[in-house]
């Protein structure tokens, strides 16, 4: 059995073509695209293109623009997302035919290129017994009934170039410490909740009156009002835009939920992100049962050490100055109460908060964990104290102070 790659778009004419619309459908409803609606409309569009007679046009700019929304100013150096989506076709394509999708046709997407190729399968059986078989195909029988070598090594190099890529791809997989966080929150069958805490805060109930207000030494409780699951802090903000890309990028569906409107119910039904410390008390509830939790009084707010009751990390409550450093708390639970894994990154402060979701989305930063981590960390549940400094509304890099592994 050998294949007839084609690429011209004047070939599908006909039955080629109605062949090929039929396989693509199949494709699309096969168990290796069903669970993927980007993968599918990538497919869709690549080989629309092609019948349409524009393979030649199928560019990396055209797909961003036409297919995934990008604007005109679209730059393929800071935006992979094509190239993203079409390495996921590839493995997908690749599951589909391996599961036994297709007979007589296959679809391939060529590393380095965007336009598809169709490979025909024509098989050895005599013509007499084929009576409806194209005369194309015939002819094609008899040509390489003569020389049968040449597909046997067409094949041995195409399955071992296939091999090879996908042994490179599995290699990068295994190599990258954020893929390995960010995997159990990546095989969800249900979309994860980002959970962002709304802290309450006090308002001017006549904002113009606010010039007056500096000249008085005490605001009365007449000209302010409380506000609740309103406003959203700049760390949780942040947290929110950095975790949705990490989720987006490994085709992970996900939804954000706000304040109080989070519940430990909410946590039975999905995996979960949750942000902020002390504006969210679903959070001090889920970490209070483990090694490093948070605490508070009058004088200063704290990160504690459960197990050595001298390890503390603290910063005193400011009034006029905002404070020149900070604490945060990352916990990845993968074997929590509620059935679900849950990532928890609090900071003490906003600032401390932003630190942690770099520390959590960046590779400079979370691979240094990792590299003094036990090597089977991906398995285990962890906490993790960070330290960073505050430079005006800018944290400092986020630096490991104390860590948990179990």
């Amino acid at each position: 059995m050998g294949t007839s790659p084609r690429e011209s778009a004047c070939s599908f004419l006909g039955e080629d073509r109605d062949l090929i619309l039929k396989h693509l459908n199949e494709l699309l409803s096969c168990e290796a695209f069903a669970q993927s609606r980007r993968s599918q409309a990538f497919l869709r569009y690549v080989v629309e293109e092609v019948l349409a007679g524009r393979g030649s046009e199928i560019k990396e700019r055209n797909i961003a623009v036409d297919l995934f929304s990008r604007g005109s100013d679209f730059d393929p150096q800071c935006d992979s997302i094509v190239r993203v989506c079409a390495t996921e076709v590839r493995k997908r394509l690749a599951w589909a035919y391996e599961a036994g999708v297709g007979h007589g046709l296959r679809i391939e997407l060529p590393v380095g290129s965007y336009q598809p190729v169709f490979h025909f399968e024509e098989t050895d059986t005599p013509p007499d017994s084929l009576p409806g078989m194209r005369p194309k195909a015939i002819a094609a029988h008899h040509k390489r009934r003569s020389v049968p070598i040449i597909g046997l090594i067409a094949i041995g190099i195409t399955v071992f170039l296939v091999a090879a890529i996908l042994q490179r791809q599995i290699s990068s997989l295994r190599a990258s410490p954020l893929d390995a966080l960010w995997r159990p929150f990546c095989q969800q069958r249900l979309p994860v909740l980002i959970a962002l805490p709304a802290p309450t805060v006090l308002t001017l109930r006549h904002p113009e009156k606010e010039s007056l207000l500096h000249f008085q030494p005490e605001i009365p409780q007449s000209e302010v009002r409380w506000r609740t699951n309103y406003f959203v802090g700049t760390g949780a903000a942040l947290g929110a835009a950095r975790f949705a890309e990490q989720l987006a990028m490994r085709h992970q569906t996900f939804y954000i939920k706000f304040g109080t409107n989070t519940t430990f119910s909410d946590l039975k039904h999905s995996a979960a992100i949750l942000l902020g410390a002390y504006s969210s008390p679903l959070t001090l509830e889920i970490v209070q049962r483990f090694r490093f939790r948070f605490e508070s009084d009058d004088k200063q707010h704290c990160i504690i050490d459960s197990l050595q009751a001298s390890q503390h990390w603290c910063i005193p409550r400011q009034e006029s100055a905002e404070a020149a450093e900070g604490y945060a708390l990352v916990s990845r639970l993968l074997n929590s109460d509620s059935g679900h894994p849950i990532l928890v990154v609090a900071g003490i402060g906003a600032r401390d908060t932003q630190a942690a979701v770099e520390f959590l989305s960046s590779s400079n930063y979370f691979d240094s964990f990792t590299q003094s981590a036990p090597r089977d960390w991906p398995r285990k549940n962890f906490e993790v104290v960070l330290h960073n400094s505050v430079h005006g509304d800018v944290p400092g890099a986020p630096a490991v102070v104390s860590s948990c592994l179990w």
